[in-house]
């Protein structure tokens, strides 16, 4: 089983919290240092209890398919992931994004407690 692909979001605001679940504003950066936003279910993206009295931004993570690599003329390893196969809908609509291999992590399970 392939292991699972993970890059940093930023939670940056709720957009509307008059529905269950509430919205929130997402954004991640690119490679190119390009700002990308999304709204998207507060269940989703993380697994707090956000409320509009939270302080914003809150660091979050969502998985990727990664379904290229490269390397550019610097030698530096290029990802160009995907969020779409996981209802991730882009406000500008873009689905294939490139990030340097430090973006992009293995989702690591946490440890079981209790």
């Amino acid at each position: 089983m392939a292991r699972l692909n993970i890059i940093e979001i930023s939670i940056d605001r709720i957009t509307d919290y008059s529905s269950y679940p509430g919205w929130v504003e997402c954004s991640f950066y690119d490679m190119n240092n390009v700002k990308h936003t999304f709204t998207e279910k507060i269940p989703v993206v993380t697994t707090l209890d956000l409320t509009p009295e939270d302080s914003f931004p809150q660091k979050s993570i969502i998985p990727c398919k990664v379904v290229k690599k490269r390397k550019d003329g610097d030698g530096k390893k290029i990802y160009t992931a995907t969020l779409y196969p996981y209802g991730i809908e882009y406000n500008d609509e873009t689905v294939m994004f490139d990030f340097l291999e430090s973006q992009v992590s293995k989702w690591k399970k946490p440890p079981a407690t209790g």
